[in-house]
């Protein structure tokens, strides 16, 4: 993946390809002296002094962003890998290009003859980039990938999630850019939890979270012990009454017994980030969770989907989100933060609360 500010968009040659070229040579426009801005075409870049290429107003219209070639030379003049990417997201904070695949070539080849190599061998991939609805999928349905960062202290949720945002714009997270257009999101809603045991063994959890139109989403999580990975699904758009939640429970859960926890509040703010390596998408999402008086602030960093990019694959969400995880601990220690990394639920947390309670 290669996320390009406007900003950061120089060009020492453009090669100009008209729509019903079919020889990959490409037509040089030989209006650039050195390395320059150049215009792309694209109504979000505003740059004053960026070069706007031909046409009688200055401009092709014919001009769009869609491919950006990375080149490597090895010690050979004809050993040369270009890694070509595709544009794949147009926002006002930059293009976002996706890479469709490698090709080999000498150290004369035209370059446009490797773009339609790539773009000939990786179809599938290719029309995929095209197309913002097709683009990704979450490669673990109904499972949760997810560890937390539980703060030992008092902090500012919005602070913490400003200066992280912050961060990964500044690309000081490496080879983590921003979910292009997807940067921040903000939640806050109210849920009654309960835990759920099959024979005195814990299963999970059951919650009804409050939605503006007063219909509530029923999130299950199932899982033995706080870990990883835990199973998570939703039933939406249910209209009940509070009173009626147990009873909702054991018809959906007949072979489990569900015990209310005391109710809470949830406010988030979320960073979401790109894995420039893998093309997976993760969440780093600020919690701050009240209930019967006290409050838990959290940072969860979750798996949240995939861009099907070429060399994306299964294996390396996990390997990845741990090398996240300790690009994160690193930027909070720097801060200052005290805090421990693991896997502690809002069900713990809620289950401790109610020990208190009784005790």
């Amino acid at each position: 993946m290669l996320w390009l500010k406007y900003d950061d968009i120089l060009a020492d040659e453009v090669l100009w390809c008209p729509g019903d070229a079919e020889t990959g040579s490409g037509q040089p426009l030989p209006t650039i002296t050195g390395q320059s801005a150049v215009w792309t075409g694209v109504a979000f870049d505003v740059r004053a002094q960026a070069l706007q290429l031909g046409g009688s107003n200055g401009r092709l219209p014919e001009l769009a962003p869609t491919f950006v070639v990375h080149e490597q030379r090895g010690t050979q003049a004809d050993d040369v890998r270009r890694t070509v990417y595709a544009c794949s997201r147009i926002r006002e904070s930059g293009l976002l290009f996706a890479r469709v695949g490698q090709d080999s070539a000498d150290g004369t080849s035209p370059l446009l003859e490797s773009v339609m190599r790539v773009a000939t061998a990786n179809p599938v991939i290719l029309r995929r980039m095209s197309d913002e609805s097709r683009q990704t999928t979450n490669l673990f349905p109904d499972i949760e990938i997810e560890l937390k960062f539980t703060f030992d202290q008092e902090v500012s949720p919005w602070v913490v999630t400003s200066n992280l945002a912050a961060a990964v714009q500044r690309r000081e997270l490496p080879d983590f850019i921003p979910d292009v257009g997807n940067e921040y999101q903000r939640w806050s809603y109210e849920q009654d939890t309960f835990a759920l045991e099959r024979e005195g063994v814990s299963v999970g959890y059951a919650a009804f979270m409050l939605t503006p139109s007063q219909e509530y989403v029923v999130k299950y999580k199932m899982y033995p012990a706080d870990a990883l990975r835990r199973q998570e699904t939703f039933d939406m758009n249910v209209r009940i009454e509070p009173s009626h939640f147990s009873e909702y429970l054991r018809r959906a859960l007949p072979d489990v017994t569900a015990t209310a926890l005391p109710h809470m509040t949830r406010s988030r703010f979320d960073v979401n980030v790109q894995s420039t390596r893998t093309g997976h998408y993760f969440g780093l999402e600020m919690d701050e969770v009240t209930a019967a008086g006290q409050t838990m602030r959290q940072l969860e960093l979750e798996y949240h989907r995939s861009q099907l990019v070429s060399g994306c694959e299964e294996e390396t969400v996990e390997p990845e989100l741990m090398r996240l995880r300790d690009l994160v601990a690193r930027t909070l220690s720097e801060w200052g933060y005290s805090y421990r990394v693991d896997y502690f639920s809002k069900l713990s947390f809620l289950r401790s609360l109610q020990g208190d309670a009784s005790e």
